[in-house]
This record gives structure tokens, C-alpha cells and sequence, in this order.
């Protein structure tokens, strides 16, 4: 069964600001009732808005992880702080310069309690590249390696950005030298936030050691 769409414009362009679902715990589900009648012509799809909130900070983030994609993905991560949100498709809209309402993307949420984390991957970096390269290999007996890595990232905006790195392929008992400092997020994963200037590239280097007996 497909998930539902949250759209946020149907009945809100047509005024109707009340609240129109009331969420209610059911054993270890949530039912949300829509609270009054609504017509449906034939062969219509009608999208009504599920929640409304105003003034949520959103936090924007340029993410480069290239054990997952060679692009610099755009992500977004806000907290639940409305009421425990179904599962379904996000769709984000972002206004321009002319206050014009323009789709930036859309993405899958699961079920998500309230005050905690939503996390959303809304596309591709369009002015920012990054790209890793290996430049050594060094295997250290039978039980371990160093393989050392060079990330560049250009950044073809007017305006200076912060690209956050992830090294997301550890495994093993390993090992980081870097020269920049990181952050260990899990047993498997290291990353770096790396500023990158207007019109600029920047570069990290590290290697990584490996130990498996």
C-alpha cells in the first residue's frame, strides 16, 4: 500500500487554517481522524493538510558520502515536535525570490514519534562537487592495512559552504590520522565538517588503518 502524500497547499489556499486531524493512541498504534466532511468529486485525488506548524527551525545540510553517492546530497532534519507522525512521503517547498512557492524535492519518512528526530534527503548540490581519491596502500603484515584517501570539494557557489565528510566503509579494529579533526558517529562510520570558500576547493587528507587479528 502506497504511503499518503503531505501537502500542505490544497486546503490551505482555500483558507481553512482550524485543525482538521485529531491524533489519538490506539494499543501501539495512532489513528488521526479528519474531524469534519469533505467532498470528493468523481475521478478527483484530493490532498488535505495532516499537520500545520509555523516556524520550525530546519536544519540544511551538505552531506558527501561516497561509500553511498559520488554527489554532494542535500539533506534536512528538523524535530517532530507536532504530534507522532505517520509514515508517508514529505514533499519540501522552499519560496523564491519572488515569494513564489518552488519544489525542492520530496522524501520517505518512517513512523516518527513526537520530539524526535525527522531526517530528510531532498537532492543533489547542484554548485558543489567533492570526489575521494586513494593515493596509498600499504598492507602491514597478515593482520592490517593503511589505505590512505585525498577528498577534494569545490564549491562553485558566491557564497561559502560547509560540507560534511563520511567516511562510512570501517571495519574492523580501526584507526584514523588526520590532520583535521573528526567526529567518530558509530563503530563504522568517522566525519569531518570541511568549509569550503566562495569559489574555492578545500582538501582533506587522512588515512585509515585496519586491524583484523
Amino acid at each position: 500500500m502506497p504511503y499518503p502524500a503531505y501537502d500542505y497547499f490544497e486546503e490551505a489556499r482555500a483558507g481553512a487554517t482550524a485543525k482538521q486531524f485529531v491524533e489519538e493512541a490506539f494499543s501501539e498504534y495512532h489513528l488521526y481522524s479528519l474531524e469534519r466532511p469533505t467532498t470528493i468529486k468523481n475521478n478527483e485525488v484530493k490532498q488535505i493538510t495532516l499537520f500545520e506548524s509555523e516556524g520550525v527551525p530546519v536544519q540544511k545540510q551538505l552531506v558527501f558520502e561516497p561509500s553511498t553517492s559520488s554527489d554532494v546530497q542535500v539533506k534536512l532534519e528538523f524535530e517532530n515536535g507536532v504530534a507522532p507522525m505517520p509514515a508517508g512521503k514529505v514533499r519540501v517547498y522552499k519560496p523564491d525570490s519572488d515569494g513564489q512557492l518552488q519544489f525542492m524535492g520530496e522524501d520517505s519518512v518512517d513512523h516518527t514519534p513526537v520530539n524526535e528526530k525527522v531526517r530528510l534527503y531532498v537532492g543533489n548540490a547542484f554548485d558543489v562537487v567533492a570526489e575521494r581519491t586513494q593515493t596509498n596502500y600499504d598492507q602491514k603484515g597478515d593482520c592490517a592495512q593503511e589505505t590512505t584517501y585525498t577528498v577534494s570539494i569545490r564549491n562553485h557557489k558566491d557564497s561559502a559552504v560547509t560540507v560534511k565528510f563520511v567516511e562510512s566503509s570501517l571495519w574492523g579494529e580501526w584507526k584514523i590520522y588526520s590532520g583535521t579533526p573528526f567526529e567518530k558517529e558509530d563503530a563504522f562510520k568517522a566525519a569531518w565538517s570541511i568549509p569550503v570558500a566562495a569559489g574555492g576547493e578545500a582538501t582533506l587528507t587522512y588515512s585509515v588503518e585496519t586491524r583484523w587479528c
